[in-house]
Formats: C-alpha cells, sequence, structure tokens
C-alpha cells in the first residue's frame, strides 16, 4: 500500500491541474442534474404546500350584482367551516404605479380573510391589522412589478362621493376618479391562494384592510352599507367531495335563483395550476433525465480516459513490486477522488442555486421562497455520482490493465477498408479510420465516445428543435387552448340583453374581413345530481359560425348530444358515447356524449371544463342565460387590429378574449429547449474535440510515416477533416432519425398532459439547422487538429518512433 500512497501523492502534486478540472466538470454536472431534480420536486408541490399551509378555501360564490345573497345564513350551514367576503369597490386609480388589468386590489368586507380562512403565508413584515385603516399587504409579483417594499406608501386616487354613488347603483366601474388622494401603507408582502388563483395578473395584487373600506365608505361605497355592495364569497368546506353539491342546492333555496354559480376550487382554480405546474416540473425534470444521461457519457469518459492513462504511466508498477490490484488502485484512486470532490461541490452549487428555484408559474405558489435544502435528491446526487464514477475509474484501470497484458488485434473498420479498396484518396481512408477505428495502448483514440457524444448531440438538438416548434405554434395559436375568437363583446348579462344583439351579429357576419362569428349564451348548469357545477355553451348556427376545438369524437350535432371539456368529462367519469344527464334552469335533460374537447375560456370557465350544445338544445335546458357574448375570429387580422376595426365598423366595443394561463406557462418553459440544445451541443463538441485532438497527438507516429512517404502538409490537414466529418455524419444519420421520434413523442405527452390540441411539429426545418450547425462547428472544431497535424516535425517524430 505504501506504493499506491507515493503513488497517489505524485499524481495529486503534479497533475493537480487536470484532477481540478475533472473535479470542476464534475461538479458542473453533478450540480445541474441536482438542481433540475430538486427544483422539479420543488415546483410541483409548491401549490399543495401552500394550499396546506394557509387554510385555503375550497369553494367560490363569484360576484353576481342581479342576486341578493343573505350571507349571514350561509354562514349557519353545518358543513361551512368558514367564509370571507371580498367587495367589489367602486375604483381606485393608484399614481404611482400602473397595474395590469383592473382586479388588482382585494378588499375584503369582513376580518375572516387571513384569520379563519386563507391565512397567507408572510414573506416580509406583517399582516395587516382589520381595525387599522390605510394599511396595505401585496404579492411578491406586486411588490417586483412595482418596486414597492414594507414600509413604502402606495398613493392612490379614490373617487368622490357622488362617482362612487353612481358606481354603485349601476353597478359598473369609475373610470376617472377625482377624489381625494389618499396613502396606504405596506405592511407586509404576502402569498396566499386567493391573490395568487388569477395568473390574468401578472404583476401579483394587493389587498386593504378592511378597515379601510369603512373609514373611506363615502368614496369607495358611495355611502351604501356593506349589504349592497357586490360580494365574492369563499368558503371552506368540511368535505368539499360532498359538500359543493350542497352548497349549490342550498344557494339556490337561500337566494331563490337558479343562474347561481358555486364554483369548486379544486376545478376552477386548482386543477388546472396543478397541471400547469406538473407540465413545468415534468419539463425541469427531463431536462435533468437527459443532462443526466449526457453527463454520464461525457463526465464518465473523461473520468474513465483519467484513469486509463494512469495505468500507462504506471507500466515499470510491477517491475517495482506493485501487485496487479495495487497498479489498479493507484490508478484509480485520483480520478476517484476528484469525482467525489466535484461531486461534493456539485451538490453544494444546486443548494445555492436553489433560491431562484421554482421556475415558471410554480414561482407564484411557492409558500417558501428562497435556498431549500432537499436532503433527499442532493444526498441521491452525490452518493449516485460519487460512486458511479469511482466504479468506472476502477472499470477503466481494469480494463486497460488487462488488454495490456493480452494479445489483441485491432478492430478494422468496414467503412475504411471500403474506402481503400475503390482506391479513395488517402485522407479519405487515413480520415476515416482515425475516427471508426479506436486502436489499443498509447495510440488509443477515444472514438466510440465520440461518435456517441455526436448521436446524442445530434439526436438532443433536433428533438430540443422539434419541440420548442410545438411551443412557438401553440403559444402563437391559442386555438390550440379552445380560444377560437380574437375578439369579444359581452351583449347581454343575467339574462337581459344590450341593445339589439342579432343587428350587431348581422352587421358583423356581413364584414368580409370576418372568417367566423359565434353567437355564444352561456347557462349555469348541473351534472351527476347536482354535484358538478359547468358552464354550458350554446353552440353558433348561420354563416360563419364558429364550433369548438375537439379533441376527441366529434362536436355534437343533434339536440341531445353534448361535447364536455376535457376536465369535466374526467371530473364526471365519462368519454365518448356515455350518457350525462344535465340540469339547468328550464329542465333537466339526459345527453350523450360525442365528444370530448376545449371550449372558449371565459369569466366563469376554463379552456378545459364546461359543455357545448347546439344552438336549438340551449333553450330546453335553459330559460335564460348568465352571459350572452358575441365572438369572433379573423384569418387574416391580428387581435388588436380585428378588434379597432370591428369597433370602427360596428360602433361596439370590443376586447381581447380572456387570457389563457397555459399559454403563459408554455412561454415560462420556452428557454428549456434552447438550454438542452445548448447542453447537448457543447457535450458533441466536448466528445468530437478532445477526440480530433487526442486523435492527432497519439497517432503523429502514423501521420509522421505517411508524410514521409509524400502526403503533404495540406493532406495531413485534411485527413483531420475527413475525421470530424465522419464523427458528425454518424451522429447525423444515427442522431436525426431518433431526434425527430423523440421530439414528436414528447411534444404529443405535453400536448395530452397540458392538455392541447395536438399538432404535429415541423421537422425540416429543426433537421436542416442542426445539420447547418453541425457542419460549421466541424469546420471550427477541426481548424487547430488540422494546423498540428500539418505541421508535424517529421525527424523528432519518427525519431522517437
Amino acid at each position: 500500500m505504501g506504493g499506491v500512497r507515493l503513488w497517489v501523492r505524485h499524481e495529486l502534486r503534479h497533475r493537480w491541474v487536470s484532477l481540478l478540472l475533472l473535479a470542476m466538470v464534475v461538479a458542473l454536472a453533478s450540480g445541474t442534474v441536482a438542481t433540475a431534480f430538486a427544483g422539479a420536486i420543488r415546483g410541483g408541490t409548491a401549490l399543495d404546500r401552500l394550499v396546506e399551509q394557509t387554510r385555503a378555501f375550497n369553494a367560490v360564490i363569484p360576484a353576481n350584482p342581479q342576486i341578493q345573497y343573505p350571507w349571514s345564513e350561509f354562514d349557519q350551514l353545518p358543513y361551512v367551516e368558514a367564509r370571507a367576503g371580498l367587495a367589489a369597490i367602486a375604483g381606485a386609480r393608484p399614481l404611482d404605479v400602473q397595474p395590469q388589468g383592473d382586479d388588482w386590489l382585494t378588499t375584503p368586507t369582513d376580518d375572516q380573510w387571513f384569520r379563519t380562512i386563507d391565512v397567507p403565508v408572510v414573506l416580509d413584515g406583517r399582516p395587516y391589522d382589520p381595525n387599522t385603516p390605510d394599511e396595505l399587504v401585496i404579492t411578491p409579483e406586486f411588490a417586483d412589478a412595482h418596486g414597492l417594499a414594507v414600509g413604502d406608501t402606495l398613493r392612490v386616487q379614490l373617487p368622490d362621493a357622488s362617482q362612487a354613488a353612481r358606481a354603485v347603483r349601476r353597478q359598473e366601474p369609475v373610470q376617472d376618479p377625482h377624489g381625494p388622494v389618499v396613502g396606504w401603507r405596506v405592511v407586509g408582502v404576502v402569498r396566499s391562494v386567493w391573490m395568487t388563483a388569477d395568473a390574468a395578473e401578472p404583476d401579483g395584487q394587493a389587498a386593504l384592510s378592511p378597515a379601510t373600506l369603512t373609514a373611506y365608505s363615502d368614496n369607495l361605497l358611495g355611502g351604501a352599507p356593506l349589504s349592497r355592495m357586490t360580494v365574492i364569497s369563499i368558503f371552506r368546506l368540511d368535505d368539499p367531495a360532498r359538500d359543493i353539491a350542497a352548497l349549490t342546492k342550498d344557494a339556490r333555496r337561500l337566494t331563490g335563483q337558479t343562474d347561481v354559480d358555486v364554483w369548486d376550487t379544486e376545478v376552477k382554480y386548482n386543477r388546472p395550476a396543478r397541471d400547469n405546474i406538473r407540465f413545468e416540473a415534468r419539463t425541469l425534470a427531463a431536462f435533468g433525465l437527459v443532462a443526466l444521461v449526457a453527463a454520464g457519457f461525457l463526465v464518465g469518459g473523461l473520468v474513465a480516459r483519467t484513469a486509463a492513462a494512469g495505468i500507462e504511466r504506471l507500466a515499470p508498477g510491477p517491475a517495482l513490486g506493485m501487485s496487479p490490484g495495487q497498479v489498479v488502485g493507484a490508478a484509480t484512486v485520483p480520478a476517484a477522488l476528484a469525482a467525489v470532490v466535484g461531486a461534493v461541490l456539485g451538490v453544494t452549487g444546486a443548494w445555492i442555486a436553489s433560491q431562484w428555484f421554482p421556475v415558471g408559474s410554480a414561482r407564484r405558489y411557492e409558500p417558501g421562497p428562497g435556498r431549500d435544502l432537499d436532503p433527499v435528491v442532493l444526498s441521491a446526487v452525490l452518493a449516485a455520482a460519487a460512486l458511479f464514477l469511482t466504479f468506472v475509474a476502477v472499470a477503466a484501470s481494469w480494463r486497460r490493465a488487462v488488454r495490456r497484458r493480452g494479445e489483441h488485434a485491432p478492430r478494422v473498420s468496414k467503412v475504411a477498408a471500403w474506402f481503400t479498396q475503390v482506391s479513395a484518396p488517402v485522407p479519405v481512408v487515413l480520415g476515416t479510420r482515425l475516427a471508426l477505428e479506436p486502436q489499443r495502448g498509447k495510440d488509443a483514440v477515444p472514438v466510440r465516445p465520440a461518435q456517441i457524444g455526436a448521436i446524442a448531440a445530434a439526436a438532443g438538438c433536433v428533438a430540443a428543435l422539434v419541440f420548442a416548434h410545438g411551443i412557438d405554434d401553440a403559444i402563437t395559436h391559442p386555438v390550440r387552448f379552445g380560444q377560437i375568437q380574437q375578439a369579444e363583446t359581452f351583449v347581454g348579462f343575467g339574462g337581459q340583453d344590450y341593445g339589439d344583439p342579432g343587428k350587431l351579429l348581422d352587421q358583423v357576419r356581413s364584414l368580409p374581413y370576418v372568417d367566423g362569428v359565434l353567437d355564444a349564451r352561456q347557462g349555469n348548469a348541473t351534472a351527476d345530481d347536482d354535484r358538478l357545477p359547468m358552464v354550458v355553451y350554446s353552440g353558433g348556427s348561420g354563416p360563419k359560425a364558429m364550433g369548438p376545438v375537439v379533441t376527441h369524437g366529434r362536436a355534437p350535432a343533434a339536440t341531445d348530444e353534448v361535447m364536455l371539456g376535457t376536465v369535466t368529462a374526467d371530473a364526471l367519469g365519462v368519454g365518448v358515447g356515455d350518457q350525462v344527464s344535465l340540469t339547468g334552469s328550464a329542465a333537466t335533460r339526459s345527453y350523450q356524449v360525442v365528444g370530448t374537447g376545449f371550449l372558449p375560456p371565459g369569466a366563469h370557465n376554463g379552456y378545459t371544463d364546461g359543455a357545448w350544445v347546439v344552438a336549438s338544445s340551449y333553450p330546453l335546458l335553459f330559460d335564460d342565460f348568465h352571459f350572452h357574448t358575441l365572438l369572433v375570429a379573423s384569418d387574416s387580422l391580428s387581435s388588436d387590429t380585428l378588434i379597432k376595426r370591428l369597433d370602427a365598423d360596428t360602433g361596439a366595443d370590443f376586447g381581447p378574449p380572456q387570457p389563457v394561463d397555459a399559454v403563459q406557462n408554455l412561454r415560462s418553459v420556452r428557454r428549456f429547449p434552447a438550454v438542452l440544445a445548448a447542453f447537448l451541443a457543447l457535450l458533441g463538441i466536448g466528445v468530437v474535440g478532445n477526440a480530433l485532438v487526442l486523435a492527432v497527438r497519439r497517432r503523429e507516429g502514423d501521420l509522421a510515416v505517411v508524410r514521409a512517404l509524400g502526403m503533404t502538409g495540406g493532406q495531413a490537414a485534411a485527413t483531420v477533416a475527413v475525421q470530424a466529418l465522419t464523427f458528425v455524419t454518424v451522429g447525423l444519420l444515427y442522431g436525426a432519425p431518433l431526434g425527430l421520434v423523440l421530439g414528436r413523442a414528447l411534444w404529443r405527452t405535453v400536448a395530452e398532459t397540458l392538455p392541447l390540441q395536438f399538432v404535429p411539429p415541423t421537422s425540416m426545418s429543426a433537421v436542416l439547422w442542426v445539420v447547418g450547425a453541425s457542419l460549421g462547428l466541424t469546420v471550427l472544431l477541426a481548424v487547430l487538429p488540422a494546423r498540428r497535424a500539418a505541421r508535424i516535425p517529421l525527424a523528432a517524430v519518427l525519431r522517437a518512433e
């Protein structure tokens, strides 16, 4: 063992630079893998942890100015654990910031919110005092978007009393308040489910103390009592799966109205958010898995070559009394030690990097932002990296030691042999041999790792680009998420139409740039014995009528047929061919499910929940409507241009459709394919470049011999170029088809998981891009080795040989 210790000390003293570089490579690889897996797990559980920590709500009755709710009687229902009211105030305009959207401010009507239900996680400062006016809490997104912190004051201009009174009376917001300017002090940065659930507010939200509502009642309520305000109520129920249906029945009984919305929080908010978060987490985990496999080849190959090179340097070891096992151990320890140190540095770096995770929409729900130590993931990566790389070092050392003692014949490439038979130019024959024949001993070249690296790089880059094209297609075509319209306008609410919707419909249909119109009525129904509330759309009829996006089956064509949103169908446990019973304001009817798909996302439904019936079936189920909207699409105009032209040509007030949360989440992971392609490209560059350099260095004797026999320097350089092109050709021939299959399969999986309408991504552009980039990089990689091959000092090399 003394010889082993002496050798290890010698290696650490004389080769510390190369061992340190090896440790850094291991640290980069293990840190990347640990960061990806830990970030995926943390992001995937963010919403569930926030729900658990905040005693979150599980049912919502949204605001409806047409209905007077006796909230005190709701509080007495036996299954209601807690309830809080949130008011729709007359209007307030911040002076120093410009929040996106109109719903940036939440105004509680009692002290239950933040105390018994939806209790926030306080990230900085404290919650507001419900008895102290002029106190405000904000979400981290609001703080980041507007540069606010605890202790700052948000100046807001309120409506005057007459504006507020008019807004309450007409149930409309104040557009230009000109009342007093007040200062609301930020006392805390918090995170709660309600303040995070609305992803359409990318700038986050703020919440007032309920005492502020009382202190400025003239300016916010118009002097009206809270009982006259339009209030949203959030509920925490004993057993949501059982009590949602009971709350729906009791809401109808207590209000005497059938058109009452009761939202299941799991269906309305949590499930879509969880699907988006799961998609992001799986994408990040897939990135980590690819990085793990790629790093296994690259880092494993480096460790193996480091250990095997030690065997070559230990050739005199047996003559000095070292046993074969001691020779293998002495060659293995330096490489294994560098691998272990690198793995420790890598997981430490992953812990440091955790402060930037989770990413995407999951970051909005993370209850504990900052550095996070995941002992399971980090210890697993540390142990796996150390054990795997140590095993690789031992195996490579033993293999090299055994081969040095045995007789062997180098493998001959059939491709190179064919080039020889057809009398191909010498650079072609020799370059092909250098790329396909690894040789043995001191002449060994890492041919296999270079080939595998080139294949992995080509496959990964093509797959990543195909996947990225799928993301770009979905982002630029919201119809993949059921958003068939580019513009919309409300023409009725609560059973009452505004003006003459029929005249407006005919006017819009006559416009030449309009390609699709849907005169949609939406009613509130329940399914499965009132267990599941849903929004039902009436289909269109007449010229330019648009239909829903169908993912399975077909759109309904008869009065007893229905298409269900994909999430609604899953919640009911039904599919194409099954029967479902829907209860509306007019009747209860049985429908055959003929399709599942996506509906236009609206104020009270997402694109995956709800139902679609034909226009003639709607009045059989409903005797009124909750919303009446006109949806318009154009194949030739953008959304903004279409809205401007519709407003000018019809005099109506059109606006953009409801944003689709999933589109924003796709944008948040759009960089992952690019990062993955860059990572794999670096892998390919590293292994191929390493093979080119080592080939010239270790086979310079062969090159010197053929140079002495008449090969020119230019031909020697061409030999290296042929070697590089051979590596790239092997990578493209095997990797590009594999990448096409992987990219499309991965995008189909994503389409089914998110979900969205699957359209096969275009692949030819990805292949052409990878081919062009590969050829360009090949030329760059071959420059320095080719130059060295052309300038080999023949006399010195031949004398050494």
